[in-house]
């Protein structure tokens, strides 16, 4: 199934990103290896600067974000961040 970039809705939710991507196509094929791998993975459209962020978590508080990111920090080698809209 592929997976369409969303634009989120509620005000204060906290995402874990675990990359940004200009090109459509790699944002798509890294959200479905990151949902294959077992996360809950999103592609979120940046507006402002066209690209598309892949999320591999979305929390209600900045706490939430921040544990699962240190929690699944050690498997990623790239560094993950929290974006919050």
């Amino acid at each position: 199934a592929e997976t369409k970039p969303v634009v989120p809705t509620q005000v204060h939710t906290f995402f874990v990103v675990a990359g940004s991507f200009k090109e459509p196509t790699r944002s798509a094929m890294r959200c479905k290896q990151l949902l294959e791998e077992g996360f809950m993975a999103e592609q979120l459209a940046n507006q402002e600067t066209g690209a598309t962020r892949v999320t591999i978590g979305r929390f209600a508080s900045k706490e939430e974000a921040v544990a699962f990111m240190q929690q699944s920090q050690p498997g990623f080698k790239e560094n993950l961040w929290v974006y919050t809209r």
